[in-house]
């Protein structure tokens, strides 16, 4: 967001000057909770109109440094590019933060960068000197340059660069609360150093990240009986599968739906993880319990409150039942099907019984005509007979050629209301009905 205070000034340079004037006449209060709006370029631009302003950005309680604001879109990516930008950046950092602590206490430090030196240190450093922040973040790229432009020989630099700061910057380390890392490689030991010393950190988000190069098909174990970690992010993995050996704190599990073409979707194992009760994964992330023995997941679903699960072929449905007979504790089953392409084997024989006292909302999202599918109909027939206290129902189709009707009422919108009052009807004969809702969703909306 940007503020032009210049606009629109009438009476030429007098004009301009009146509303520099009233813009800085206003209290400092007032002036940081606009300067709270903008962004680093925006701010920075700001505070130099005026010496007046020119304190108020180092005054910020909420600070957002990102060195995209500083790349130019001109899709220069040379490395005298890079050096440029990072040096810019390395000199924003130290500037923003270089206000004695007594003069503000800074609540939440938001820092993007590049893992480039020899700034690395200087930016460790500048936020070890600050005191620190009550939050504090790194979102931290190996690649200035676009990936298929570096060879994977240069992941191994990268992965050595980012251990080095790590080991120079650890009081930096020591406070980060979210870390972010995107094209980097590293190995078990690595990954149990990294959570070692990141001792408050309670989010890890890894995006495209892999295995170091003389061990590309070790799968990534996580095994940090200490780490105070909460959630987990596991984004475009080129890991051929993830291990969560021991994480007794952690709460959230995230794995993206991204289907590689050499590895496919990477299954996801758990071991020690008392305390996880969200789970956000496509269903071949379980493909070892699924293929194997389900009672091997019970233990890491004693916990689970919530569970999205995608890319589930609508013949393997059945197979969840055996996640809400391992999860007595879960409230929310929400699933994203497939289309199905033909039906060859009659699984309802093959669902556990069990009576789940729970679950209060199913909910199921896939093509079009889903609520009129066979399987679909069926399962939460079963779903409906187990868990007995089920108060919701949400069906979600994606429709290719769907368009708004604006909130007027029209033939598509009487067609489901009369289809939904069918459901209503169908499901009546249990003995009771839970609410029932249908959405259309565009066939270019994500859901």
């Amino acid at each position: 967001m940007e503020i032009n205070i210049v606009q629109h000034a009438k009476g030429g340079e007098d004009g301009v000057k009146k509303n520099l004037d009233r813009f800085s006449a206003l209290p400092d209060d007032v002036l940081l909770a606009i300067l709270h709006l903008l962004d680093l370029r925006a701010a920075v631009r700001v505070a130099t109109v005026a010496r007046r302003l020119m304190h108020l950005p180092r005054r910020l309680t909420d600070l957002v440094i990102n060195v995209a604001d500083l790349i130019p879109h001109n899709g220069d990516f040379s490395p005298h590019t890079a050096d440029h930008v990072m040096s810019a950046y390395a000199d924003a950092i130290r500037w923003f933060l270089s206000a004695p602590a007594k003069q503000r206490s800074i609540k939440t430090l938001r820092i993007a960068f590049y893992l480039i030196d020899p700034y690395l240190r200087s930016i460790g450093d500048a936020i070890a000197e600050s005191g620190g922040a009550e939050r504090l973040e790194f979102a931290i790229r190996a690649h200035l340059y676009p990936i298929d432009r570096v060879r994977a020989v240069q992941d191994d630099v990268f992965a050595r660069r980012l251990w080095a700061f790590v080991a120079a910057c650890p009081v930096a380390f020591g406070w980060l609360t979210k870390l972010t890392l995107q094209n980097i490689s590293f190995s078990d030991s690595d990954m149990l150093h990294l959570l070692n010393d990141c001792n408050r950190l309670e989010l890890l988000s890894l995006i495209r990240c892999c295995a170091v190069s003389n061990s590309r098909c070790s799968i990534l174990r996580i095994d940090a009986p200490r780490s105070p970690l909460l959630a987990l992010e596991i984004r475009e993995s080129f890991y051929p599968g993830v291990e969560l050996t021991s994480l007794p704190k952690l709460e959230r599990v995230f794995c993206d739906d991204r289907l590689d073409i050499f590895i496919g979707v990477f299954p996801v194992r758990f071991g020690n993880v008392p305390r996880l009760h969200h789970i956000n994964l496509a269903a071949p992330h379980l493909m070892y319990y699924s293929y194997r023995n389900p009672g091997q997941l019970f233990p890491a679903l004693s916990n689970l409150r919530v569970i999205h699960l995608s890319n589930l072929d609508i013949q393997k449905m059945f197979w969840t039942l055996h996640i809400l007979h391992g999860a007595p504790l879960l409230n929310t089953l929400s699933l994203k099907v497939l289309s199905p392409r033909c039906y060859l084997t009659n699984v309802v024989e093959e669902a556990p019984d069990f009576e789940h006292l729970n679950l209060s909302l199913l909910e199921i999202k896939g093509f079009a005509g889903l609520r009129a599918d066979f399987e679909v109909v069926r399962y939460i027939r079963i779903i409906m007979e187990r868990a007995v206290y089920l108060k919701k129902i949400h069906l979600v189709e994606q429709h290719p050629f769907l368009r708004s009707c604006g909130g007027v009422s029209c033939s598509r919108c009487q067609v489901i209301e009369q289809q939904t009052n069918l459901l209503s009807k169908l499901f009546a004969d249990a003995g009771r009905a839970p609410e029932i809702a249908i959405d259309l969703m565009s066939g270019d909306t994500g859901f």
